[in-house]
């Protein structure tokens, strides 16, 4: 598991480093050994907030908790995380693989040209979207390690493409309606 950790207007210490990394050894069960994990510490006059963010089977997964005590934070944040994981594991194994989508579905009647382009989408995905801010949108991007991702600007109430330029910036594409 490759764990990026953030710290806002404090300084990582030593020891926070190794509290965030044994928490996360108890959830590196459910993911993959290649699975990206982002934390970020941040401090506010309210307290300490910790957000723990990872991509896990399609499904963003997000553990944010605030709390007087850094430590204290931690474990709640990693326990939550846990919970989330396992939650989404148990779902994903007990749901049936068999995909009738497409099985009664005749080309035979469709008009030739509409057919060739039907039969060049080779692959389709579908998944569920909920509203996000543009800078929650940029880490769940570099966190799959895509160029572009498609979200709903919660903001803006927009459908948005977010994508990276050459030149290492973002883009953003807004739909009208």
């Amino acid at each position: 598991m490759n764990i990026k950790i953030t710290a806002r207007n404090f300084e990582l210490t030593f020891s926070i480093n190794t509290a965030i990394e044994e928490g996360l050894k108890k959830a590196s069960k459910f993911l993959p050994p290649e699975n990206n994990v982002q934390v970020v510490l941040q401090t506010s006059k309210h307290g300490k907030k910790i957000e723990i963010m990872t991509m896990v089977h399609g499904s963003f997964i997000k553990s944010e908790v605030e709390d007087k005590d850094l430590y204290a934070a931690i474990d709640l944040a990693t326990e939550k995380l846990i919970r989330k994981l396992a939650k989404i594991t148990d779902i994903r194994n007990n749901k049936c693989h068999q995909s009738i989508r497409y099985s009664n579905f005749d080309t035979a009647t469709i008009h030739p040209e509409i057919k060739a382009t039907y039969e060049r989408i080779t692959k389709r995905k579908q998944f569920n979207m909920k509203p996000m801010m543009e800078e929650e949108a940029v880490l769940q991007m570099e966190m799959l390690g895509h160029d572009t991702f498609m979200f709903f600007n919660g903001e803006t109430n927009k459908m948005c493409l977010l994508y990276k330029r050459k030149d290492g910036n973002f883009g953003l594409i807004e739909s009208r309606y």
